[in-house]
């Protein structure tokens, strides 16, 4: 929920609350004529099965969680609402996961109060209608979650705040981070434990629950499935916020099939807020996020899973950043675009060879962005929306690096990036009826 950077020796922590306080202060909104239905900034941005994209929750203008969802058709370049528009709960800092049969489960996140949910609930394309259904056992958010080759859904680790989100005085202390995981059966609409689990007494409920843990608690992490290799099927879990409230390099492997979490090697630096992506050779880029100091990284790495180790890429990115997105293109490289470095938003991006092991510069995108979602679209183009950012200037580059003293504003403009030109370029109509 924090996050900070440095600038001329002092420190600023930036929380949701007083990015909320910022938007308020600072209100107007990025000039733009390409506008969403609404902003959103930790929203989830789903690929549906039949190309259009659902862009679902997140924080709005007043950093509190919404149930706004729209969706966007890239054949008309346009936005409307998914169904209703409404889904049953607001929450942020939830998952989204696309189910085999075309529904969308979303998971857990953060509700308005700022208190944690254990709640889920279903997207079907075909009524266009939310409904609720099985919920988890914790309540959690920033959590991972990854679908599974044989359908289930792996919902692992994430933060829980008992007391809820208290403001722009509340400490990271407060934050407590999760080594519990669950698997969604969609079949049956209810979730179980994932890994070894055993029988406890939960003092708060009264009751005694199945408690299943990974082998270190964490949230802001990552969670990627393994294209190919060795342990092709299963999930590594790598870095995030541990029980002690500091960046983890420690990763570890869950086995769908033994429903096992098994330690493996470690990263070479400890990160959180970085992006993991998983690359056609089986190999998987860790890239970015922040260190102990909390200062964004320039480094990535590699992980190999026949060597069960992390290396160093060739060449470091060409910025540090942190909450970027990342997306593996159709011709095998990955874009990484906007996150925030120890200055301020960024609007560059960069690309990442896998044969080379090194990084190059990409474009400029059309805006500032961190805390945006991204896919790639059915035609390799990608598609990238919200987020928040602290420029006042709609132009990248129009004005020096900014400061913790700049308001943040939460996005409702998109872009796309196209490979073949190489440049980003804003969606036309977005929150306008075609015609």
């Amino acid at each position: 929920m924090a996050h900070a950077w440095r600038r001329s020796g002092r420190l600023f922590v930036l929380s949701t609350a007083i990015c909320a306080m910022a938007a308020l202060a600072f209100s107007e909104p990025t000039p733009s004529p390409y506008q969403m239905i609404d902003g959103h900034f930790s929203q989830t941005v789903t690929l549906l099965a039949d190309g259009e994209v659902l862009i679902a929750g997140g924080g709005d203008t007043h950093a509190s969680a919404t149930n706004i969802a729209e969706l966007y058709d890239p054949a008309s370049d346009s936005f409307r609402p998914a169904g209703s528009g409404l889904m049953s709960t607001p929450r942020t800092y939830h998952t989204a996961t696309l189910l085999r049969d075309g529904r969308v489960l979303l998971a857990g996140g953060m509700n308005a109060e700022g208190k944690p949910l254990s709640s889920a609930e279903l997207f079907d394309p075909k009524t266009g209608k939310f409904v609720p259904t099985g919920g988890m056992a914790y309540a959690r958010y920033t959590a991972s979650a990854t679908a599974l080759p044989d359908g289930r859904v792996l919902i692992a680790g994430g933060a829980d705040t008992p007391e809820g989100y208290a403001g722009a005085g509340q400490q990271r202390a407060e934050m407590q981070s999760l080594d519990t995981a669950e698997l969604y059966d969609p079949a049956r609409g209810r979730f179980s434990p994932a890994g070894k689990s055993e029988r406890v007494f939960d003092f708060t409920s009264g009751k005694f629950l199945m408690r299943a843990s990974m082998n270190a608690a964490r949230r802001e992490h990552t969670a990627t499935l393994l294209l190919a290799g060795p342990l092709k099927g299963q999930v590594l879990l790598a870095g995030g916020i541990g029980d002690k409230d500091v960046p983890l390099a420690s990763a570890e492997l869950f086995n769908p099939a033994a429903n096992t979490f098994t330690p493996t090697g470690a990263m070479t630096v400890a990160r959180t807020y970085q992006t993991a992506t998983g690359l056609r050779d089986g190999r998987v880029l860790l890239a970015g996020g922040t260190d102990a100091a909390n200062q964004a990284l320039a480094t990535a790495e590699l992980y190999d899973q026949a060597a069960g180790k992390f290396a160093l890429t060739a060449a470091p990115m060409e910025h540090g950043r942190y909450r970027q997105t990342a997306t593996l293109l159709n011709d095998g490289s990955v874009l990484l675009a906007g996150g925030a470095s120890d200055i301020g938003v960024l609007a560059n991006a960069e690309i990442f060879d896998p044969p080379s092991g090194r990084f190059r510069p990409a474009a400029l995108m059309k805006d500032y962005r961190m805390a945006a979602g991204a896919v790639v679209l059915r035609n390799g183009e990608v598609f990238i929306a919200g987020g928040y950012n602290n420029r006042p200037s709609y132009a990248p580059g129009a004005i020096a690096m900014g400061s913790a003293a700049v308001g943040f504003s939460v996005l409702n403009t998109a872009e796309i990036y196209n490979p073949a030109s190489r440049q980003f370029a804003d969606t036309r109509s977005l929150g306008r009826p075609p015609g």
